[in-house]
């Protein structure tokens, strides 16, 4: 069966002279309406998602696709098809992250099948840029670019997540979502695929103590291999990983124990220091916190099957690493 898939954006925009672009299998454009005029004329689509919403997909960028339902799903339910290439588009459009610092989301994701059925999902999550702002960032042609390159790198991190039947939760009813992330096995998923899960978090809380919490569970994912001074060792084997020169290394390893002490005093419902306690210091070290992961991650895609060494192997190599072995 032929689906075709509307996903709107927030906190999307191009960089003129740029209004739509081919991103991987979708279109991303600035103007619906030349897409929903070449439908046939008996799918009113502002009549099934009501006037609210489709003024959000008037006014918003769109990603737009045609897709099979067999790839999404066996299923004939076209709420759990399009619940499936919902899940696709935020995949797509994350890979953004990785080029530059955005709040890019799919806040709606409609699939439409003829001759007149609109199935519909809405995300209560919404990313923030790393300030904990909701604000459009401009992308152009070498962003996209940029992020072709590393799409298919993230999706073989996530590949053993997509080979995972989840179960839907008994009691669900029309309209309700679930995170995916609440139904993986969690055990089962690789050391990157797991930091992938708190980056998702991260970037979906505006909090910004919360925020740094969740970088600095990104590194642990990254970097730990046993449970003994923990905060040292990730520290060292992040900074010592993302490379540089001295001053470089020494300004990163600073970084993380800065954010090491506000993650701790926020997780355990504590004060945090006076001098860590502004808006605009938080900003700063959430700012830093999130070049730094994404310059780490640039590396970290190259080289995944350091990251699936055994705990053993992989302390050893970071204790090769710290004494200057030369690989």
């Amino acid at each position: 069966m032929q689906v075709k898939v509307l996903g709107s954006l927030s906190n999307f925009g191009f960089e003129s002279p740029l209004d739509q672009i081919i991103f991987h299998d979708s279109l991303i454009t600035t103007n619906v309406m030349e897409i929903l005029e070449d439908l046939p004329s008996d799918v009113d689509v502002f009549d099934a998602i009501g006037s609210i919403f489709g003024q959000k997909l008037v006014e918003n960028p769109v990603m737009f696709l045609i897709g099979d339902s067999s790839w999404a799903t066996p299923s004939n339910d076209l709420l759990e098809i399009n619940a499936k290439f919902f899940g696709y588009l935020q995949f797509i459009i994350s890979s953004l992250w990785f080029i530059k610092d955005n709040g890019a989301s799919v806040t709606e994701c409609y699939s439409i099948t003829f001759p007149d059925f609109v199935a519909c999902n809405r995300s209560d999550v919404l990313y923030s840029n790393s300030s904990g702002e909701f604000r459009p960032t401009k992308f152009n042609k070498e962003d996209f670019d940029q992020a072709l390159q590393i799409l298919p790198k993230i999706a073989e991190i996530k590949k053993i997540e997509n080979a995972v039947t989840l179960q839907q939760p008994e009691g669900m009813s029309v309209g309700m979502r679930v995170d995916e992330m609440s139904l993986l096995p969690y055990n089962q998923l690789e050391r990157l695929s797991r930091s992938l899960h708190f980056l998702h978090l991260a970037r979906s809380t505006s909090i910004l103590p919360l925020k740094i919490s969740f970088y600095i569970a990104i590194l642990e994912c990254l970097f730990t291999s046993d449970k003994t001074e923990v905060t040292h060792k990730v520290t060292e084997a992040a900074t010592l990983f993302v490379g540089g020169d001295f001053e470089t290394k020494k300004g990163n390893f600073e970084l993380v124990k800065t954010a090491y002490g506000i993650r701790s005093s926020y997780v355990h419902g504590q004060h945090l220091e006076k001098k860590h306690s502004t808006r605009e210091f938080l900003m700063n070290i959430s700012n830093k916190m999130d070049s730094f992961l994404r310059e780490l991650y640039r590396k970290a895609i190259d080289n995944q099957e350091l990251f699936k060494l055994s705990d053993k192997d992989y302390r050893q190599y970071f204790r090769d690493m710290i004494l200057g072995k030369q690989s």
